[in-house]
């Protein structure tokens, strides 16, 4: 029997952070994995700001992110087109306007177009430097008992029956959900809104491109779909949708793909280099519940969004980061076992925002097609007269004429349009409201914390929305950036190779404890030796003076605090509380340490 802190079910991104947290903070921990190697297909491409803040907070520097990523530009670009190199519309996120708002609330970069497989090599190449994780390749998850101390867990490592003895257990194992399925956890929401094939080819296409982007959404009718550059020289996948009944997942072949490039990139004798071929399901699922005594569900075990705004491996992180600190600190003996109910408090009405937002971002995005006259719903039509019709050769090939044709008189339809000044005008407003999808700041730094780990003021909160992100030092949000010095904000051009350390208010923060942010700190010191708080809470001074956007401001105006007052924030960059004055938080310990769970330090007294 192997005994450990935490078993992590799943070694993806949710997975592999998970475990970086709790190795930062002190914790043992056991991550399988079924797959013996890893996996190359790719998946999800994005990461956000947010993301990027919080590997960088667990030991993963900007740049080594950076050395896989595409190119700032090629990140910032969305290209509507009928080929590849056709274009009828783009969304531009590398205009002042929009990158302003990123410099301002960001450190170190706002976004990268990067492989999903690139962020896991990173993350697995880090796990192996670190003495407490121990990663099991070629390992599958059984079954598990839960006593009220324990989790017994029974695996299969490289054909061998493995039982693991763990305090808790993380679900990180992805859409199948085995560990979720064992609880009987049920999943709400759409199941099965679209199936998807796609193809990984590594073809270098910079040089034939028009215009460089990170997607190019495919009109033309015989190929339509999505080509993802997960890095433009080297690395492409497209998408295309499944037409059930009448096609089929096996239907896809080299061949198959082969045919339909050559028309999405309108270069007819085009080779792709197929590495892989693959297929998806989208959903719009948040699971009942994230926890059930001892086990808990991350990532896509406890959610799956459209990927139609980036928002499913972002979640996932956040899941990680949001949990891992409560569970050290329980296993530390810092903080009571009831902190950890908290984790779904939180996260979970965070996430059924992004489900919802990513669902929107998808139906909205159906509509271009219909303003340029290439109604979707025809193509389920076809399907289901391709599903009714006698599975006779002759009447097939008859059909595929039939549907030749009419895709024929879609293209020719979808050219004309291309040419009317009307039309277009109409395509580019459709096209335009899609920046939403895109461009999410609010979103990635907006969220809040209602209810959980956190205190309340009873002081009214600001509202960020998907675009616009206002800062708020209310309980429950993200600390916002700003900087210490009358200077503005450092942030590192797109493609600048100068490396830079992130600084600004986050650098003053501990996953390992909370931070009270403050400008008078002897007095505040006091009070924590007294309060039997100082072994959970650091010390960081402010000046009185701080720079946030650009333009320098009082702290205590800034944070809505008098000069002798303080904020206290959690390991996660969430704020868990703010006070006026040291008075104010002696009034109010029972009610911070009850809320937070912590566990006081007695004070020891010389004889």
């Amino acid at each position: 029997m192997h005994k450990t802190g935490v078993l992590i079910v799943g070694a993806g991104p949710s997975g592999m952070v998970a475990a970086l947290a709790l190795a930062k903070s002190g914790i043992h921990s056991i991550l399988i994995e079924k797959r013996k190697t890893p996996g190359i297909h790719p998946k999800a491409h994005e990461i956000s700001g947010r993301t990027i803040e919080i590997l960088n907070s667990l030991g993963i520097p900007v740049e080594e992110l950076r050395k896989d990523a595409s190119s700032h530009e090629v990140a910032s670009t969305i290209i509507f087109c009928r080929t590849i190199q056709e274009e009828i519309g783009r969304i531009e996120l590398n205009v002042p306007s929009i990158q302003r708002k990123y410099r301002d609330h960001f450190v170190g970069a706002p976004y990268f177009n990067i492989s999903q497989v690139q962020v896991e090599n990173l993350l697995r190449s880090h796990i192996r430097k670190s003495r407490r994780i121990t990663l099991w390749n070629d390992c599958s998850w059984e079954s598990l008992e839960q006593t009220h101390s324990r989790v017994r867990s029974r695996l299969i490592h490289k054909g061998t029956r493995v039982i693991v003895e763990s305090s808790y257990v993380l679900g990180c194992e992805g859409a199948a959900g085995a560990v979720r399925n064992a609880l009987g956890i049920q999943m709400k929401g759409p199941e099965q809104i679209q199936d998807f094939a796609n193809v990984y080819f590594t073809n270098d296409l910079s040089k034939v491109l028009k215009t460089r982007a990170k997607l190019f959404f495919i009109l033309r009718p015989d190929a339509a779909g999505t080509i993802i550059a997960h890095h433009p020289k080297k690395r492409w996948v497209y998408h295309v949708p499944i037409l059930s009944p009448f096609e089929k997942v096996q239907d896809f072949t080299e061949s198959v793909f082969r045919a339909r490039l050559q028309r999405a990139l309108g270069i007819p004798d085009f080779e792709p280099c197929i590495e892989s071929i693959s297929s998806w399901r989208m959903t719009a699922q948040v699971a009942e519940s994230f926890q059930s005594r001892r086990v808990f569900l991350l990532g896509d075990s406890a959610h799956r969004f459209p990927p139609t705004g980036g928002l499913g491996l972002n979640s996932g992180v956040a899941d990680a980061f949001n949990l891992c600190w409560k569970i050290a600190m329980v296993l530390h003996r810092t903080a009571n076992e009831n902190i950890l109910t908290t984790y779904e408090a939180e996260r979970k009405p965070v996430v059924e925002i992004n489900c919802r937002e990513s669902y929107k971002n998808y139906r909205r995005l159906m509509k271009i097609p219909r303003v340029l006259g290439l109604d979707v719903r025809y193509s389920t039509l076809i399907a289901r007269l391709f599903a009714l019709a006698p599975d006779l050769t002759p009447v097939r090939r008859s059909l595929n004429a039939l549907l030749a044709r009419l895709l024929l008189f879609a293209d020719t339809h979808l050219q004309k349009v291309q040419r009317q000044a009307g039309p277009m005008g109409l395509v580019t407003d459709a096209i335009a409201r899609e920046i939403g999808h895109f461009d999410r700041i609010g979103l990635d730094l907006g969220f809040r914390y209602g209810a959980g780990c956190i205190l309340p003021d009873g002081k009214p909160a600001t509202s960020s929305s998907g675009t616009v992100y206002v800062p708020d030092f209310s309980p429950g949000s993200r600390l916002p950036h700003f900087t210490l010095r009358r200077k503005a904000p450092t942030f590192p051009k797109p493609n600048s190779r100068k490396k830079k350390k992130p600084g600004g208010s986050h650098s003053l923060l501990d996953y390992t404890m909370f931070t009270l942010l403050c400008t008078k700190t002897e007095s505040w010191k006091r009070v924590l030796d007294d309060s039997g708080l100082s072994h959970l809470i650091q010390l960081q001074k402010v000046s009185n003076s701080v720079t946030m956007a650009g333009e320098t401001v009082t702290w205590a105006d800034l944070a809505g605090i008098s000069m002798s007052g303080a904020i206290l924030v959690r390991p996660d960059g969430q704020i868990a509380a703010r006070f006026n004055d040291p008075g104010e938080y002696i009034s109010s310990l029972s009610s911070l340490i009850k809320v937070l769970s912590l566990r006081i330090q007695q004070r020891r007294v010389a004889a």
